[in-house]
């Protein structure tokens, strides 16, 4: 990418990046939600003069099913045992929490695995839940999504479906 080139070819652009100054970019294309992104590019001290915000492409292979919400909840799972960024014990205590909640509000639970996720593992933790597809471009128009930190949670966000993000390790979100 540009921006990996330009840091890592570039001596100067390296003294900058490595400096406590800010690098200013007369324009550069923010993907939506904009105010996340200006404000990860300010941290990585880099400020945009001028902006046009843009959608991410990948989301545009994704679609909604129906427009009325079902009672349902979606949990897209995520590799935090597999890679190592928590332990097991807290991925089964949140998981049973999960279920608890979803059954306390009479709400469906399906889970939709991260590519990456351990199948044996997961299926143990929601026996007798519906899972998705890895590949499932094509979803229902859920009550909630429960999630901790999977990039998926945007295309929901931007369909107008409420997305909780569920802190298990000490990542910032």
């Amino acid at each position: 990418s540009f921006l990996i080139k330009t840091i890592f070819y570039d001596p100067k652009s390296i003294r900058v990046f490595l400096s406590s100054k800010y690098a200013y970019v007369d324009f550069g294309f923010i993907y939506k939600p904009k105010e996340y992104w200006i404000k990860y590019h300010s941290n990585m001290r880099m400020v945009f003069k001028d902006h046009q915000e843009i959608g991410d492409k990948d989301f545009d292979k994704f679609k909604i099913k129906n427009e009325d919400p079902r009672d349902k909840i979606l949990y897209l799972s995520q590799t935090l045992v597999e890679d190592t960024r928590c332990n097991l014990i807290d991925q089964l205590n949140f998981s049973e929490n999960l279920k608890y909640f979803s059954s306390n509000f009479k709400l469906g639970l399906e889970i939709k695995p991260h590519p990456r996720s351990d199948l044996n593992l997961l299926r143990k933790q929601f026996k007798n839940h519906y899972f998705l597809d890895d590949e499932s471009k094509e979803f229902e128009n859920y009550k909630i999504i429960i999630t901790h930190n999977s990039s998926l949670a945007m295309f929901f966000l931007e369909n107008n479906v409420p997305v909780i993000f569920y802190k298990l390790t000490n990542e910032k979100l």
